[in-house]
C-alpha cells in the first residue's frame, strides 16, 4: 500500500486514500507518508475492505493483491466499483498457477492463449497470501478470477476492459507479469455505464431452430 501511494502522489495524483488490514503495514505506510508528504495528501484507513465506506467517488481505484484474497467475488466487485465512476485497475493472478495445474503438458503459448479464452474461477482453500508478521504468509479460502470471467463480472458493474495495460505490464515487466515467466496480470477497467434495462424474455417461441450436423 505504502509504495502504491507513494508512486501516486509522486506522479501528481493531488490525494491517496489507501486501506489496509493489518496495523503493522498501515503504521509502515504512514511513516512513509509523513517523511515525503504533506498530510493533506494522504488517507490511510485501518480496516478490511468489507468495512470501509464512502460517499466518495475516486478518480482511479487501485486494486494490488487483493482480488484473489477474496472469497465472494461478485460482492467485492460490486462493492469497489461503487467507489469510482471513471477507472479500476487490478493487480492480480492467473487462476491454477498460470493453468499449469489444468494443464501441466501445455506449452507456453499455448497457455498464454487459454489465459484469453477460459471464463473460470479457481475456489481453494490454499491460497497463500503474506501476513501481518514480518516475512509471514497465511493460507486463506478466496477465488481466483481469470481474466476473460473478471471482463464479464466487471460488465455487470458497467465497467469495459481496456487492454493496453496488460499488454503493456506483460512487454515491459516480462519478469512479473508474462504468464510464460509469473502467472500475475495487470487489468484496466472503464467505466461506461450500467445497462439500464434487461432486455425482455418473451418466450421460447421467439427463437429459431438451428439444425448442426455434429
Amino acid at each position: 500500500m505504502g509504495a502504491t501511494g507513494a508512486w501516486c502522489l509522486h506522479n501528481g495524483a493531488s490525494h491517496y486514500t489507501g486501506i489496509e488490514k493489518f496495523e503493522r503495514y498501515a503504521d509502515a505506510s504512514e511513516k512513509l507518508f509523513e517523511k515525503y508528504f504533506d498530510k493533506n495528501q494522504y488517507d490511510i484507513k485501518k480496516c478490511a475492505i468489507e468495512e470501509f465506506e464512502t460517499d466518495k467517488k475516486y478518480d482511479v481505484v487501485i486494486v494490488s493483491g487483493l482480488l484473489y484474497a477474496m472469497l465472494d467475488t461478485v460482492g467485492f466487485l460490486k462493492k469497489i466499483s461503487s467507489f469510482t465512476d471513471k477507472k479500476i485497475i487490478f493487480d492480480t493472478v492467473h487462476p491454477f498457477n498460470g493453468y499449469r495445474r489444468l494443464f501441466p503438458t501445455a506449452s507456453d503459448e499455448e497457455r498464454t492463449r487459454l489465459s484469453k479464452i477460459l471464463s473460470i474461477t479457481q475456489i481453494s482453500e490454499r491460497i497463500r497470501m503474506q501476513g501481518a508478521k514480518a516475512n509471514g504468509s497465511v493460507k486463506v479460502t478466496a477465488s481466483m478470477v481469470s481474466l476473460p470471467a473478471l471482463i464479464i463480472l466487471m460488465k455487470q458493474n458497467g465497467f469495459a476492459y481496456s487492454p493496453e495495460l496488460y499488454t503493456q505490464a506483460e512487454q515491459e515487466i516480462p519478469y512479473y507479469y508474462d504468464i510464460k515467466n509469473h502467472i500475475r496480470f495487470m487489468a484496466e477497467f472503464d467505466y461506461v455505464g450500467k445497462q439500464e434495462k434487461e432486455p425482455e424474455f418473451k418466450g421460447f417461441d421467439q427463437y429459431v431452430e438451428v439444425k448442426h450436423d455434429w
